[in-house]
């Protein structure tokens, strides 16, 4: 059952911009509710606070009230009264006070105290005349200040009031004990009144943002697919390391410029003569594997595959990453496709095929490359005199032969050739000097 749990969930959340609203309301929903706790415990003890507070002032006004009578009813400071019946001490005008004032203001306890600790007036009875105990009273003596703490737990919560009062010169303390039986109810009101309130506040608030992160989202997700298609059509033309290089620097430049690249064609001699002896799906299942190791020999020099041209292709080094030494890398490119293609040709030949070969021309100079074609359309590719003569050489070569122009660069290069004379080629009105690449020389 959890497995199926999980994978529903997995499939809920299968898309970018739904696990991103996932994340933002999960982690959202943890942080309102840690705010939540904390500003309701916040407000719930500032309103106790408040709350004692007010108890304290209520105490206050009963011991200001009190102070007004006390005068007239103490005659005594109380040393007598444990020797008193108890019909007597109940009987005086303080302990009449005392316990009228207990039962018109509700309070749990009030005490009169001497300066000698002894009661004098209780709302208990029983303790007149006995040493008080009560730390609030002692603090009250000590201090001269009023003391308070509250005791007990809920309902039964209670203020300990203890104010110091001066009679003729004489110190008394009067203790009350003042009731907080609503300061829960008021604290549980609070605390609702926080959580809906913050309930309705957030509940808004992810409203708004889920919309916000929503569309971001989205934008995300687009972006990422967009990516993903130009990672994917570049991948096809590029090798991986200069695909994310392009995308590093913001992708290929729409526009056209004139640089100096290498350019590289190839082509196998006599395909086309054989695949109308060869079934469709034959020749397709040549040329794919005839291309994909090409082009991995063009993406292993970092070089662009620029075009397949049924059973050849076009590829370009210095475009739309140059290096020092693109000539180089155009140069090994090439022997190495003539390797491999070697390979390839044992191969085929074992299967049956006739003997075949690949013709390639290689040459460098300033060529116009960017995105030609139309809005529905744009493929990133090189134009110019020096592609065309690039391909005039691949065509004037033979099964084997690698053909190059632009000696001046190769021959910076270093690399070993023979020439072939002037050759008059197709397209130009001069004839082009063409030399022949060493294929027996070290790699480079």
């Amino acid at each position: 059952m959890m497995l199926g749990v999980a994978m529903n969930t997995q499939i809920i959340f299968d898309r970018p911009h739904h696990l991103l609203l996932a994340r933002f309301f999960s982690r959202g929903l943890i942080a309102a509710s840690i705010v939540t706790i904390v500003i309701g415990i916040a407000l719930t003890n500032l309103e106790r606070e408040n709350y004692i507070r007010s108890a304290t002032n209520s105490a206050s006004e009963r011991v200001a009230r009190l102070v007004e009578h006390l005068g007239h009813q103490i005659e005594n400071p109380g040393v007598t009264i444990a020797h008193t019946t108890e019909a007597l001490r109940s009987a005086t005008p303080l302990q009449q006070l005392v316990v009228q004032e207990t039962t018109n203001s509700g309070l749990l306890r009030l005490d009169v105290v001497d300066s000698q600790r002894v009661i004098i007036g209780s709302s208990d009875s029983e303790s007149l005349g006995q040493i008080s105990t009560m730390p609030e009273v002692a603090e009250a003596f000590a201090s001269g200040k009023v003391s308070r703490r509250v005791v007990g737990v809920d309902s039964d919560s209670f203020l300990h009031f203890a104010a110091p009062i001066t009679i003729k010169g004489i110190t008394y303390v009067v203790l009350v004990d003042e009731p907080l039986t609503e300061m829960q109810v008021l604290i549980a009101d609070t605390r609702l009144t926080v959580t809906v309130m913050l309930g309705l506040g957030f509940a808004l608030t992810f409203a708004v943002l889920g919309y916000v992160v929503h569309r971001a989202g989205l934008e995300i997700e687009q972006h990422q697919q967009e990516e993903a298609r130009v990672k994917d059509l570049l991948g096809r033309y590029v090798s991986h390391q200069v695909a994310q290089q392009i995308l590093a620097h913001g992708g290929l430049k729409a526009e056209g410029e004139r640089r100096k690249i290498s350019i590289v064609f190839a082509d196998i001699r006599g395909f086309t003569a054989l695949s109308e002896k060869l079934s469709p799906e034959k020749v397709v299942t040549l040329l794919n594997e005839y291309l994909a190791t090409m082009t991995d020999i063009v993406f292993k020099f970092d070089g662009t595959v620029d075009k397949f041209l049924g059973d050849g292709l076009m590829a370009i080094f210095g475009a739309p990453l140059d290096h020092d030494d693109d000539v180089g890398r155009a140069l090994t490119c090439a022997r190495e496709m003539q390797s491999a293609f070697d390979q390839l040709r044992l191969k085929w030949q074992a299967q049956g095929l006739p003997d075949l070969g690949l013709g390639i021309g290689v040459n460098t100079g300033e060529a116009v490359v960017g995105s030609i074609g139309s809005h529905k359309r744009l493929d990133y590719t090189a134009i110019g005199d020096a592609v065309n003569t690039a391909q005039r050489l691949q065509s004037l070569a033979k099964a084997g032969q690698i053909l190059i122009g632009g000696v001046d660069e190769v021959r910076v290069h270093g690399s070993q050739m023979e020439s072939l004379g002037a050759k008059q080629v197709k397209g130009k009105s001069e004839t082009v000097e063409v030399f022949e690449l060493v294929l027996n020389e070290q790699k480079i």
